[in-house]
């Protein structure tokens, strides 16, 4: 849980500190003048970059919960998923491959390797078309999907432990 102060919250806590810090500095002429301004100048410095740095910490937090959230839905196709057969390989290789699309932007190269994994192998391939057999379409659909499974597998936090 994190606390955010909001512009106004900061603006408020370094004007406050800033009427304290005045009241020991003041006296009449330009320099006091001159320290006031400066000070002045640099409390809304500090107010804006303190702002900005805050901005910057929610904006990475947020993408490393992005990160997070596409980890924890990956960890599902590495689950207990039945590839005894054909078609259930080559659907699991065609699931990995519309995650992997759907996040493309965060695993560019991932998905680009996958694809071409997937055309190589013949994943559209339906059973014996093309003048493939069986056996050769089981074979091909059986390396497929244990490659995606070991990629998937690295993309989840699983591929951590």
């Amino acid at each position: 849980m994190t606390t955010e102060i909001s512009f106004w919250e900061a603006f408020g806590i370094f004007g406050a500190v800033s009427s304290i810090i005045s009241l020991y500095i003041s006296s009449p002429g330009w320099k006091s003048k001159a320290v006031h301004i400066a000070y002045s100048l640099l409390m809304v410095g500090m107010v804006i970059w303190f702002m900005s740095y805050q901005a910057e910490v929610k904006e990475s937090m947020a993408e490393l919960e992005r990160i997070k959230r596409i980890e924890k839905q990956a960890e599902f196709l590495v689950g207990k998923i039945d590839l005894g057969t054909s078609g259930n390989m080559a659907g699991y290789v065609q699931a990995v491959l519309a995650f992997l699309e759907k996040h493309r932007d965060i695993y560019p190269e991932t998905y680009e390797r996958a694809k071409t994994l997937c055309e190589n192998a013949g994943c559209t391939d339906v059973g014996t078309s093309k003048g493939n057999d069986t056996m050769d379409h089981f074979s091909r659909m059986q390396e497929a999907s244990s490659s995606m499974r070991m990629l998937i597998k690295g993309v989840s936090t699983l591929g951590e432990k």
